[in-house]
């Protein structure tokens, strides 16, 4: 949590731990921290927004009227029961896609009003969620993401380590059949989401060919490398977004005076 900001405008309650936005001016400031942790000079009075998708916490009472649920976000078809983490940065992707598609009108053929497209949000759990290109919510899949995995694999089994997931600052093994036996689960479950994501873009890419691959959450860094080609080449369908979810949460409820 270095260089964080010293107070919060936004709030999302993870499953696995709370994401913080600071809007002011022209920049916004994000970081993630441990459940129920407020940084210094935050209180929940000051807050312009939060959601939530992890439990809420007992000991501070978060300002009701503040809170945004799915019912609030914008997106057409979007049926209530939808996690408000998925339907904000469904929403987010949407909009983003309609502005860049205005800012470049000649990057070929576009539907009207913009392409379709595919939210991978790669957190505790990795959703897949599919809009069409008049912003109507399109169904998605849901399975257990990187960490959720691997503990599965360590409680499940008598002979594997429980591992943690990789640090920020850990490379990955280099070798594409690792020897050590946490490599080997690392790198499986890795290739596993990357190919679970790869397998439902080429799907929703039989139905519009135009359609983009939007990846976010905190493990997007990681999944990000393995979508590419042979020489590390992003491709041009895959756009990287690591904050969908926060700045979906502040194009919603902007500071006072401020744009999202």
């Amino acid at each position: 949590m270095r260089d964080q900001p010293r107070a919060a405008s936004h709030l999302l309650i993870g499953n696995s731990r709370w994401h913080w936005a600071r809007q002011g001016g022209d920049t916004t400031r994000f970081w993630h921290g441990l459940p129920g942790v407020w940084p210094d000079g935050s209180s929940p009075r000051a807050l312009t927004a939060w959601a939530a998708v992890g439990p809420l916490p007992a000991a501070t009472p978060l300002p009701p009227a503040h809170r945004v649920s799915t019912g609030d976000v914008p997106l057409q078809q979007l049926p209530p029961w939808i996690g408000v983490d998925r339907a904000l940065a469904a929403w987010e992707a949407w909009r983003r896609t309609l502005e860049r598609e205005v800012a470049d009108p000649g990057a070929g053929p576009v539907p009207s009003p913009a392409r379709s497209l595919l939210v991978a949000d790669a957190g505790s759990a990795l959703s897949l969620t599919r809009v069409q290109g008049e912003g109507h919510f399109a169904g998605g899949l849901i399975q257990a993401g990187l960490r959720m995995q691997l503990r599965a694999l360590g409680h499940g089994t008598a002979g594997l380590p429980l591992v943690q997931g990789p640090a920020a600052e850990e490379p990955l093994a280099a070798h594409e059949w690792p020897v050590r036996t946490a490599d080997a689960m690392l790198q499986g479950v890795l290739r596993g989401l990357a190919g679970a994501v790869q397998a439902a873009h080429q799907r929703a890419r039989r139905q519009d060919s135009t359609c983009r691959l939007w990846l976010t959450g905190g493990d997007a860094a990681w999944i990000a490398p393995l979508l590419g080609g042979p020489d590390g080449a992003v491709p041009g369908w895959l756009i990287r977004a690591d904050h969908l979810v926060m700045e979906g949460l502040i194009r919603l409820r902007p500071c006072c005076g401020l744009r999202g």
